[in-house]
């Protein structure tokens, strides 16, 4: 979930120089980014599982590219406190994300038979920007204090408003501070995207989507009654078409080549993104928190619906149904996960999810499989299959 309060700022091509930081920055020296220094990107090997080796390379270009953005609002602020914040929202989004969306993009850019990076570089730190701008807001929302590992910007501004002896209600004040470096980095995001030719119109289409599919999610956990259908609404348009089908879009779309890739983008993006969040939700209830890098049981917690519990509220007994309401909204820990595991065992809640995300992985494969690409590129796609549905194993 996320909170949105934002104005973009469509900004030009500012240049920015390499003034040196002041201590607390989070980022280490990096020479400060241009468009240049990506084009080692085009050569990993695409008969490889590649999304390792593209996270090294990507991972460098955001770090260049924020150093760039922090050293200027640095000189903007004039505020060792407000660009703490500010940096603490950049190190969220270099702490150890998947980077899925903008491979999932760069894949697809070279699938449809791409080949200049200097095009797809913008849309994939854009993408990556996007999703680091949601996490904070999501954070605010969730109430969370970290994030991989790292402080969360609303808790970050928590502690030093309390430590600096400020006025006021610290809580709403640190989260407003939080809300606005979010918007910040939105603003980032935008300014990338602005780099890239005709990208303007899918850009809006993906925020519209991506903010009503989190709004319909914040909906759901404050309805009493909720149907699968809601579910499914909120799965498609905040995950499938957010994390895998604008992304491939995007690609396909950067190289004005291969159209007909177009419906399969649509297509398997939408079985892969609703067996990806399902088997999310299934990580939530069986994994572990020291893997998962965050707290386990957050939909019982937060009162979010998801295709496990609503199972169980239209199929389980009237003691299941009640054992389940009792858990909404508490404060529930790994301890009470045996607990949690049982229930939804005895309920076929699990069995059900769990066929589930089989079918939905075994409809993205089908689709892959008839799709007409190169062989390297579908042995990519197909690694890609691969490392999601194993993901958590």
């Amino acid at each position: 979930m996320l909170l949105f309060g934002f104005l973009f700022v469509f900004l030009s091509d500012p240049s920015f120089g390499s003034s040196v930081l002041r201590p607390f920055i989070i980022l280490p020296p990096l020479i400060d980014y241009t468009i240049e220094n990506i084009s080692m990107l085009y050569w990993i090997n695409p008969m490889t599982r590649d999304i390792d080796q593209f996270k090294r390379v990507f991972d460098k270009n955001l770090n260049r590219f924020l150093k760039s953005k922090l050293a200027h609002s640095q000189r903007v602020l004039d505020n060792p406190f407000l660009f703490n914040l500010v940096s603490q929202g950049a190190k969220i989004a270099l702490s150890g994300g998947k980077r899925i969306r903008p491979y999932v993009c760069y894949l697809m850019y070279r699938t449809a038979g791409g080949k200049q990076m200097d095009t797809i570089m913008p849309l994939l730190l854009g993408l990556e920007l996007v999703h680091a701008f949601v996490l904070i807001h999501d954070d605010i929302i969730d109430g969370a204090g970290s994030r991989h590992g790292v402080t969360t910007v609303h808790e970050q501004a928590k502690k030093l408003l309390k430590v600096q002896m400020r006025i006021g209600d610290i809580n709403h004040l640190a989260q407003s501070q939080a809300l606005l470096v979010g918007d910040l980095i939105a603003s980032w995001s935008a300014e990338l995207f602005m780099k890239v030719p005709n990208a303007g119109e899918q850009f809006g289409l993906l925020m519209d989507e991506l903010i009503a599919g989190e709004m319909l999610d914040v909906d759901l956990a404050t309805r009493l009654n909720v149907t699968v259908k809601q579910i499914e609404k909120s799965i498609t348009l905040k995950t499938s078409r957010y994390t895998f089908v604008h992304p491939m879009l995007f690609g396909r779309r950067a190289t004005a080549k291969n159209i007909q890739l177009d419906k399969f983008s649509e297509q398997f993006g939408l079985a892969l993104g609703v067996a990806f969040q399902i088997q999310d939700d299934l990580l939530d209830l069986v994994g572990q928190s020291k893997k998962l890098h965050k707290p386990v049981l957050g939909d019982l917690r937060e009162r979010r619906p998801t295709i496990f519990t609503q199972y169980i509220l239209d199929n389980g007994t009237a003691a299941q149904r009640r054992e389940l309401l009792s858990m909404f909204g508490k404060s529930l820990t790994q301890l009470d996960q045996a607990r949690v595991v049982a229930l939804f065992q005895s309920s076929g809640s699990l069995q059900y999810g769990k066929e589930l995300i089989t079918k939905k992985f075994a409809q993205a494969e089908k689709l892959l499989s008839e799709v007409a690409m190169s062989k390297s590129s579908k042995l990519q796609w197909e690694q890609l299959l691969k490392l999601l549905s194993n993901r958590g194993t």
